[in-house]
């Protein structure tokens, strides 16, 4: 395996998508896992879709997701002319031919001459026309494509996932490799890419499984071995067709979305780390159960022999899972800084905002074993911003509408302000002398006051919100939900709350 080099070949025709992202990644791990060299190739023939936008972004991601490649990457549209000399190599060898046929102009490329009845791809003998032939009619304006000249037989070669492939030779036809504007389909370019760049594997999705009988044959008849191919299984959403961006657009599956795009995981505060891990296991086993693997682990497992012919299902709420495990692991001035842009965009944080930035470092680490995406951590911190919480309407009817709300609120409220430490222990023991005092159960306390002060039900041990908070924050916070508890006790024994007349 010494001297391995596998290369990624994007088009820069759109956005790039999870589909992209795995097959770039079995790529890399394989090169670096044989210390070879991960390369990529921009084709870029198709002059109307193809965009620089798209080609920066098809960078920035390989760099997000930590896949820097080898050497200069290539541009197919710089190469236009090495495809031209290759292909008169052929004609000249007679293996090639100029095909000047024309239904409605000339046909370039093999479906519509199908459409026509025209299996072969030709409707005329091109092949039996002389030089001369050829070039008067060159010269009188008519433009050929070039046409590969599919031998007799068979041709069949060993796939390193889906093994041994072969298709009779007539099923093929005389197929285009030179359009009649002499830019080359994407046959031509990528046999004669992946020879001058020295490819000895091509890994790419089992979409393309089909082609490579076509690479083969040119291939041979250019005299070169051609490199080893490993087609990947497709990637299935939950509902077990192709993964497309179709998908983020249905309802979320177990509570998470299905994203389409790399940028949509990037944006929803996914680490490069976990989606890297995701991605790998989709289609290959690391031949263990261990599902969180380091970069370094999957480099040192990964090889062809486990990657798998079955179709790999898009799981969305195991990369979640997947992504808070990796946060998890984060320390806290890591935390502070990757949750940083979200808390800015939703207006919790601005520039130059010290108060703010202290209680981010404050309240990140609370929350952190609850976070399974970056973006969650304005939902699950935004009430230590604010100058009163939202309060939900399920806590505020479950714990702020009994008649003794507002007394043990206010109660509680006293207690803590006669404290002159304000910690952790003793904001516990005075709530907890305070319950016996009422001879109530300390959760009868805790659940009101945590309602009160972040306006919900669930999150970080109240004693911490309450340090993090300050004293009086809280004071402030528990006199305010002490009053609507008040009017909401008042309005129970009422219309308002549907008691009936």
């Amino acid at each position: 395996m010494s001297g391995v080099r596998v290369r990624f070949a994007p088009s820069p025709t759109g956005k790039f998508h999870v589909g992209l992202a795995r097959t770039a990644l079995f790529n890399f791990l394989f090169a670096r896992h044989h210390g070879g060299s991960f390369l990529l190739r921009i084709e870029d023939t198709d002059k109307e879709r193809s965009k620089v936008e798209y080609e920066y972004e098809i960078k920035e991601t390989l760099e997000w997701l930590g896949m820097n490649w080898d050497e200069e990457p290539i541009h197919q549209s710089k190469r236009y002319q090495v495809y031209r000399e290759s292909a008169e190599k052929l004609i000249r060898a007679g293996k090639a031919f100029r095909c000047f046929c024309t239904v409605g102009g000339n046909l370039d490329d093999r479906s519509e001459g199908q459409k026509q009845g025209m299996m072969s791809g030709c409707t005329a003998d091109c092949k039996s026309l002389d030089s001369e032939s050829v070039q008067a009619r060159m010269e009188s304006g008519e433009s050929p494509v070039i046409r590969f000249c599919c031998p007799a037989g068979t041709t069949s070669f060993r796939d390193a996932v889906f093994g041994e492939i072969k298709v009779e030779n007539e099923e093929i036809g005389d197929f285009i490799i030179l359009r009649s504007d002499g830019s080359p389909v994407y046959h031509w370019a990528v046999v004669v890419d992946d020879s001058d760049m020295r490819i000895t594997h091509v890994i790419r999705g089992v979409d393309h499984l089909k082609n490579t009988i076509k690479h083969i044959l040119l291939y041979n008849a250019l005299g070169i071995s051609p490199p080893i191919h490993a087609h990947l299984p497709m990637i299935l959403g939950p509902d077990k067709k192709k993964l497309s961006k179709r998908h983020s657009q249905l309802p979320a599956h177990d509570g998470k979305r299905i994203l389409h795009l790399v940028e949509d995981y990037k944006e929803e505060g996914y680490l490069p780390e976990a989606l890297v891990n995701f991605l790998a296991l989709l289609g290959w086993s690391p031949g263990t159960d261990d599902e969180i693997l380091s970069r370094g682990a999957l480099i040192g497992d990964f090889d062809l022999d486990r990657v798998n012919k079955k179709d790999a299902i898009f799981d969305p709420e195991k990369l979640a899972w997947m992504n808070g495990s990796y946060i998890r692991t984060m320390s806290d001035e890591a935390l502070v800084e990757a949750c940083l842009p979200f808390l800015r965009r939703a207006g919790l944080i601005k520039s130059g905002d010290e108060t703010g930035m202290s209680i981010a470092r404050s309240v990140l680490p609370l929350v952190q074993e609850r976070m399974k995406t970056l973006s969650e951590s304005v939902d699950q911190t935004e009430y230590f911003f604010r100058t009163y919480p939202r309060i939900e309407e399920k806590a505020k009817r479950k714990h702020l509408t009994r008649k003794d709300a507002a007394d043990k609120l206010r109660r509680l409220s006293a207690a803590w302000s006669n404290l002159d430490v304000f910690t952790l222990e003793t904001t516990e023991g005075a709530l907890r002398e305070l319950a016996e005092q009422m001879q109530l159960s300390p959760g009868k306390l805790i659940h009101p006051a945590r309602v009160a002060l972040t306006g919900r039900m669930k999150g970080p041990g109240l004693f911490d919100i309450v340090v993090v908070l300050g004293k009086d924050i809280v004071i402030d916070r528990l006199a305010k939900a002490a009053e609507i508890a008040e009017m909401n006790g008042e309005s129970s024994n009422g219309r308002t709350c549907g008691s009936g007349p």
